[in-house]
């Protein structure tokens, strides 16, 4: 047995030691099999630390107690509950709730799965294995982001040739009034007048081809863009502005191939209701094209071809004014400088035109120095009316009251076969009749 200082030492795997209390002052104890004892086992001075220096506690051994809802702790620094008969998470939680770090307590402790819960900020997330998906039930989801210079979502491909980054599939009925499958939105209030992008389609990439920032297809009838601003007082339902546009389109609209029926419009403009007062001047479509150097400026060109009647422009109702806001004919010409219509066979160097003077007297002039009536007759009537009926052959000068010549001498019918030539004072100098 030896001294206090010494040891035991059995040299035979087949006998035990039997202690019934406490086996205290042992240093150490060296066993070639198994050590099996049936009361605690401690190391240190309580029973709260045991040192492995090789090998592993078989999992086995340790028991995960299967605990009730709520049953047990809500919180502790390591997120365990340890009971006399194992070893689980915590047991303290209610229904769907998770275990959060609180760092003011440095504990874990029960939470709600909201949106305080959860990382806010991820790490970069490699390929999914396969084509995963994600899948919502009919509850409404939302995320909510607080980005304010930054951007909230950024999706980026540097591969993507023929597929599509972002895809919307809607594969049910109809979508009815008041659904879509993509909003943008804005509620915010702003006082201030900087102007934000709801939503901003942009491209930098450079290509020999044609880049569409926006398509439609697939629709046989109905409407493919739809812009409702039933709220819009004084702003723009839709603003397109270029300040780099060459010789390219700001705006393109073009219908193609052989389906065209009547009443086939490539533009459509319509306004409709009742002002609210009689003073306003509304325009169902408004061209200016004001730009300046030594450019030729066209602010409508229409043209029409290729069909059995073709028709520039057709105006259907109301009156047409150049150079006039308030036209008093269904065509006023206003001009008070130069002629107000003018008959072109040649650009420049043939023409005839008729203008009103500043007394409003109706003028005729040529370029070729005549103005010829072309086998018909020339009226000059008072009133309107010259004769009951015109003359069996065209090439006359029909006059109601007298021929004036140099505002001298004037011919006259005076009686039913009678003609006078009179002088400026009316005295008759010669009469005609019949013989």
């Amino acid at each position: 047995l030896g001294t206090s200082t010494g040891t035991i030492a059995i040299n035979s795997s087949d006998w035990d030691i039997d202690a019934t209390g406490a086996m205290t002052g042992i240093g150490a104890i060296t066993s070639d099999g198994a050590f099996d004892t049936s009361s605690t086992l401690q190391a240190g001075s309580s029973n709260v630390a045991l040192t492995l220096s090789t090998g592993f506690i078989d999992a086995d051994a340790i028991t995960l107690f299967a605990g009730g809802n709520g049953v047990g702790i809500a919180t502790s620094a390591t997120g365990l509950e340890t009971e006399s008969d194992g070893l689980s998470l915590l047991q303290g939680c209610s229904d769907t709730q998770i275990l959060k770090w609180v760092e003011s307590t440095d504990t874990w402790d029960c939470a709600g799965d909201a949106d305080t819960g959860g990382a806010t900020a991820w790490s970069a997330i490699g390929d999914a294995a396969g084509d995963g998906a994600i899948a919502f039930s009919t509850t409404a989801q939302t995320m909510d982001w607080t980005a304010t210079t930054q951007n909230a979502l950024t999706i980026t491909d540097n591969a993507l040739t023929t597929g599509r980054l972002l895809g919307l599939t809607h594969t049910t009925s109809v979508i009815a009034d008041g659904g879509s499958m993509f909003r943008v939105s804005s509620t915010g209030i702003d006082t201030s007048t900087t102007t934000g992008v709801l939503l901003d389609l942009s491209s930098t990439a450079s290509t020999a081809g044609t880049q569409f920032l926006q398509t439609y297809s697939g629709l046989t009838t109905g409407i493919g863009q739809s812009i409702v601003t039933n709220a819009l007082t004084t702003g723009k339902a839709l603003s397109i502005a270029s300040s780099s546009l060459t010789s390219g389109n700001l705006v393109d609209l073009a219908v193609t191939g052989t389906a065209g029926l009547t009443n086939q419009k490539g533009l459509n403009i319509s306004l409709s209701g009742a002002n609210a007062t009689g003073a306003q001047t509304t325009y169902g479509a408004y061209f200016a094209n004001t730009h300046t150097g030594t450019s030729t400026n066209v602010a409508l060109y229409t043209t029409a071809s290729g069909g059995s009647n073709n028709y520039g422009l057709v105006v259907g109702a109301g009156r047409v004014g150049i150079a006039t806001t308030g036209p008093d004919a269904p065509l006023d010409v206003l001009d008070a400088a130069a002629a107000q219509l003018r008959l072109t066979s040649a650009d420049g160097s043939a023409y005839g035109e008729l203008y009103a003077d500043s007394s409003g007297e109706l003028r005729i002039s040529s370029s070729g120095a005549d103005v010829r009536l072309l086998e018909e007759n020339f009226w000059v009537c008072a009133g309107g009316s010259c004769a009951p009926s015109a003359p069996a052959e065209n090439g006359n000068i029909i006059v109601e009251t007298s021929i004036i010549l140099n505002n001298n001498f004037r011919l006259k019918q005076t009686g039913a076969t009678t003609v006078d030539m009179l002088d400026s004072g009316a005295n008759v100098i010669l009469t005609f009749d019949e013989v």
